[in-house]
């Protein structure tokens, strides 16, 4: 497309005027073949325009009442032309290089057929990121080189198979290869079960398509070609482009089958013949017909038009009839399965089994976004399936299971059909059968013969919804017997029973699917079709994530609309209480039919439901029954609406624990209403309705006087304690900003004025709580909102806050950047201080040193006395590296901060002074004693750097942790894990990592690497996970034995994790390695 964008305007005119005349003639489109060069340089740009072109052409298709699937391959221009290094040098001569000839297709190990695959690698990355597009990319079975694929489609009760196979490998350069490419019959039997003609003969109509004419192949290729690829009878036609012109050419020898070849000529682009360039646009649009078999063909063709301007018509080079068309017999056989029968068990019931199950058919498309999340679960499903071929999977509401089961046929058997079953109103195996004949004109026992007919398939039992109590668990029976008769008359079937409640005691394995984490969004994004368009960092995954709450929908939605909106803009829009009818992503019908009973009802018990069910909906992370149990004074919610609500799988219950490592304390139960639930609620509540109830919910978090500014809150809300769990704070965030949203709409200053009051005072508590990841989210949130004129002090108070927590988290260079934005506003004495000494530890980071002497002097020129100040004074001592007696100045400025109980100072003076203290333990321990058994909550996060810092050095010194100090160990690793602190949290890793391999603590170290993992991937540390891979392997081999039983989900997230970097790895390979790989 370089350098032709001009071309594409007037040609599509031309195209969409011509595609609504043609489809009068031949009839809907059902599929779209591309033979290659789609592009013209394959760059990633250009790959990125053919999605906006290709979307565009289907709309036009949708407006003309179709969906025709698109199969394509690579051509000469779809690939990256690579430079002439050794490996494609010898590639050039490959008709002199049997011994490459030989090795080439032997394994993708060899370095010629990595290096061919990185020169399609644009290509690639367009054909697997593509399948959520507009346009129906199909894909099948992939084959030895990019763009080999065996794909079959079923159109009107016909099985359509295509073959595609890369011709064009060899054409890495400008130079002329006409009679020296190659294709090879490995590349076909790879995706053909090696078995090529059985393959076929499963189909109705064959086609074999590349990108060069035959007579472009070497002659000695050639010969295989016609021998062992294309032999008379195995496929209909061959299909190729390239050069530019069309033709249709007929051929057979000595009573063999007729081979036909069709050229197609180019539809969009230019052919340069000497110096002139010819526009030769065009298509082609063929029917099949199965009675008599035949090829229906309707060439069309650019034509200038008189007095300027073109338009495409028949392609006056064939020989036409009287509907512009022109007609080829075939004369291969249609497909083995519709011969006539020779027994009695062969004769088919009227009509084929695709007819019959149609109705059945899954509509899940491809969803290329879930290929690499959810990897543990994954494995878990497909161990299970392959072993028992049937398990649970259990999920929310709108979770994505659609993609998910999708991702899993495609890795298991991509070509076998998915069929699913609503068991919504489910009662027993002969109603069952009933409303099976109602829906699809099939009882239970012709469904079973029609599927077992099918061969290899997925159905999908949906929508179990009424999992019974183990008091009566008969109801499971029910379901798990019905799937067994399935089972065990369709041997090559494979069964999913959905819920979004675990069964009470199942036979079969249960696998169990939540929301994306941030890494696993993260990786979701980036194979995502429209992911390009955002620029994943830790802090932006973290923003999109808080936004859609890692529900695959939101995220679908949120990356388009990120196509014409900022991020920022897109998180400040109404995510909370939107608009009825805003274009949010549909609910599941089932769901929002729950939900309508619910609220309809004239029951009492069941308006008491939908009560509790408004309420729960106020908390994104939950919240527990006894907090809300008096929410409205008249009446209480007691235990058993919510027990009733879980029933219906309309709430889930959610444990507020740590992160697995020597968890001391039963973890908290909160209720909690998934995101597509919490829409359809509000989307039934009267106008003004939810503002009300989030109001009543300020009370609860930030006290009764909330509106009036005040922040004082219950004794059960402590957001300046370290310990505060981070669902309350995000429950918090979200309250606040729509607190804040709600009185901008009223208008009001004096309003807007109270709750960022309320606001800032809410912000510098969870501040001293040292939630500085938190306070910077909700920053990031507000500042958007808060009108410009009239509220400098707020917007510069709020500013400075961010700043700090910006800077907590490692942010330097951002927070740096904020703070300087603000310098010039008239901050009081004690508040400029601060915000000049935040200024200057960024400095100090960014190792610009004289910037941060300057600023500290500043500083004491202020108040030397202040906190601020004897923290600057501090600064300038630690940064006066030449001064022999610096560290005896800290120690005397350390004991004059703690006199004046500037505590925080005297615990960063007390850390200095560890970190150079050459190293002794028991020195260390003396200067970090006061900070670590300090009791103020002020020094939390200085606490918490002592003792990972009193950790490193024991551990370096070969000196055990004590059980305190491993605990204190375990307890800053899960604050760092929350926090997001990106050097402590590596630092506090590190150290546990040595403990628990001295002590020999398997299932400890395996939690560790499972969330430690997490964290890297989400900062993009491939690197240390790797490194960490290395000596878990090493370790295991000893190891894994004993504690096998206690980690089997940590041991399965290690195996997915080592398996995504070394695909060709296996369990025994991986726990075999030599020892000395551990360091």
């Amino acid at each position: 497309m370089t350098n032709q964008d001009w071309l594409w305007p007037t040609l599509k005119t031309a195209l969409y005027d011509d595609l609504e005349k043609i489809q009068k003639l031949s009839g809907g489109w059902d599929a779209v073949i591309f033979s290659g060069d789609l592009v013209q340089g394959g760059d990633k740009a250009e790959f990125d325009k053919l999605n906006f072109v290709l979307d565009d052409l289907w709309a036009k298709f949708a407006e003309l009442n179709c969906s025709p699937d698109l199969i394509v391959l690579p051509g000469n221009h779809d690939l990256k032309r690579p430079p002439l290094n050794s490996v494609f040098r010898t590639l050039k001569r490959w008709w002199d290089e049997t011994e490459v000839q030989s090795e080439f297709f032997q394994d993708d190990a060899n370095e010629y057929r990595a290096s061919v695959a990185t020169i399609f690698e644009q290509y690639s990355t367009w054909l697997e990121t593509s399948g959520e597009r507009k346009f129906n990319l199909k894909s099948g079975v992939t084959g030895l080189l990019p763009g080999d694929q065996s794909i079959i489609i079923t159109k009107n009760g016909l099985r359509i198979g295509l073959i595609t196979l890369n011709s064009t490998w060899l054409q890495f350069d400008p130079d002329e290869y006409k009679g020296l490419l190659h294709v090879d019959a490995k590349q076909l039997m790879a995706i053909t079960n090696n078995d090529p003609d059985r393959w076929c003969a499963q189909n109705d109509l064959n086609l074999l398509i590349t990108h060069q004419p035959p007579d472009w192949l070497h002659e000695r290729s050639l010969e295989y070609w016609h021998s062992e690829i294309n032999p008379p009878g195995r496929f209909a036609a061959h299909i190729y482009g390239h050069v530019h012109t069309a033709s249709a050419r007929l051929g057979a020898q000595g009573g063999s089958a007729t081979r036909i070849d069709l050229q197609g000529i180019s539809t969009f682009g230019l052919n340069k013949l000497g110096d002139k360039i010819d526009r030769a646009h065009g298509y082609s649009a063929v029917r099949f017909q199965e009675q008599p078999s035949s090829l229906q063909i309707w060439p069309r063709k650019l034509h200038p038009a008189v007095g300027g301007g073109y338009n495409i018509g028949s392609d006056n080079g064939f020989k036409l009839d009287v509907e512009q068309s022109f007609t080829i017999p075939l004369t291969i056989k249609t497909a083995t399965r519709r011969e006539e029968p020779e027994t009695l068990s062969d004769i088919p019931h009227v009509g084929s089994f695709h007819e019959s199950l149609r109705g059945l058919e899954a509509d899940i498309s491809s969803a290329p976004g879930h290929a690499n999340v959810r990897t543990v679960e994954q494995k878990l499903i497909m161990d299970a399936l392959r072993d028992d071929r049937v398990c649970w999977l259990v999920a929310e509401w709108g979770l994505g299971e659609d993609g998910f089961i999708n991702t899993i046929k495609s890795k298991i058997d991509p070509n076998a059909p998915i069929y699913k079953i609503d068991l919504s109103e489910f009662s027993n195996r002969s109603q069952f059968s009933e409303l099976l004949k109602q829906t699809i004109g099939l009882n239970f026992e012709r469904l079973c013969q029609l599927l077992a007919e099918v061969g290899s398939s997925f159905l999908l039992l949906d929508n179990v919804m009424q999992i019974p109590t183990p008091s009566d668990s008969g109801e499971n029976a029910e379901f798990e017997t019905l799937a067994n008769v399935v089972l065990e008359y369709c041997p090559a079937i494979k069964i999913v029973l959905r819920s979004h409640r675990p069964p009470i005691a199942t036979r079969w394995p249960i696998v169990q699917i939540s929301a994306l984490d941030e890494a696993d969004l993260q990786a979701y994004v980036c194979d995502h079709p429209d992911g390009s368009i955002f620029s994943a960092t830790p802090s932006t995954i973290a923003q999109l994530h808080r936004y859609t709450e890692g529900i695959p929908s939101r995220i679908d939605q949120a990356l388009r609309e990120l196509q014409v909106v900022s991020l920022s803009e897109l998180v400040s829009s109404d995510v909370d209480f939107p608009e009825k009818n805003a274009g949010f992503v549909k609910a599941p019908d089932a769901l929002v039919l729950a939900i309508q009973q619910l609220a309809q009802s004239v029951d009492a018990a069941t308006q008491r439901e939908f009560s509790l069910l408004k309420v729960l909906s106020l908390f994104p992370r939950g919240e527990s029954l006894g907090r809300i149990q008096r929410f409205y004074s008249t009446s209480k919610f007691h235990a058993s609406v919510a027990t009733e609500l879980r029933s219906k799988g309309l709430i889930e219950v959610v444990s507020q624990q740590v992160l697995g490592i020597d968890a001391m304390d039963e973890p908290e139960k909160k209720l909690k209403v998934g995101l597509p639930a919490r829409e359809c609620i509000w989307d039934l509540l009267q106008k003004d309705e939810p503002y009300e109830l989030n109001r009543r919910t300020a009370e609860i978090y930030f006290g009764p006087n909330w509106h009036s500014g005040q922040f004082k809150p219950p004794r059960s809300y402590r957001f300046d304690s370290p310990h505060c769990p981070p669902s309350d704070i995000i429950n918090a965030n979200t309250i606040l900003v729509r607190l804040l949203k709600e009185a901008i709409a009223v208008g009001q200053k004096n309003g807007i004025d109270r709750v960022l009051g309320l606001s800032e005072n809410y912000i510098r508590a969870i501040a001293r709580g040292d939630h500085y990841a938190s306070a910077a989210a909700l920053c990031t949130d507000l500042l958007p909102l808060i009108p410009s004129h009239g509220f400098e002090e707020k917007l510069a108070d709020i500013s400075a806050e961010y700043a700090g927590a910006l800077r907590m988290n490692g942010d330097h260079q951002k927070a740096k950047t904020v703070i300087e934005g603000i310098l010039d506003y008239p901050f009081p004495k004690p508040k400029k201080q601060s915000v000049l000494l935040d200024l200057a530890f960024c400095h100090n980071s960014l190792v610009e040193i004289r910037e941060a002497k300057d600023l500290a002097s500043q500083i004491r020129a202020i108040n030397p006395h202040s906190a601020s100040g004897l923290q600057a004074e501090a600064l300038l001592i630690e940064l006066a590296e030449e001064d022999p007696s610096r560290l005896e100045k800290l120690h005397e400025l350390e004991a004059r901060s703690r006199k004046q109980d500037a505590n925080v100072v005297a615990g960063n003076i007390a850390l200095f002074r560890a970190k150079h203290a050459d190293g002794d333990p028991d020195t260390v321990r003396q200067i970090l004693a006061p900070l670590i058994n300090s009791k103020k909550a002020s020094d939390y996060y200085n606490r918490t750097r002592a003792v990972v810092e009193l950790a490193e050095i024991s551990l370096h010194n070969g000196d055990p942790l004590t059980h305190a100090e491993r605990i204190h160990l375990v307890r800053a690793y899960h604050f760092v894990f929350n926090e997001q602190m990106p050097r402590l949290f590596d630092r506090c890793h590190d150290a546990l990592w040595r403990d628990f391999i001295e002590r020999g603590d398997l299932s400890n170290l395996l939690i560790l690497f499972r969330h430690s993992s997490l964290r890297w991937r989400l900062r993009g540390q491939e690197r240390k996970e790797r490194k960490y891979l290395k000596k878990l392997r090493a370790y295991l081999n000893d190891e894994l034995s004993k504690s096998a039983a206690k980690i089997e989900k940590e041991f399965t997230y290690f195996m997915v994790r080592a398996t995504h970097y070394n695909h060709e790895a296996n369990p025994n390979t991986l726990i075999q390695q030599s020892a000395d790989t551990y360091d």
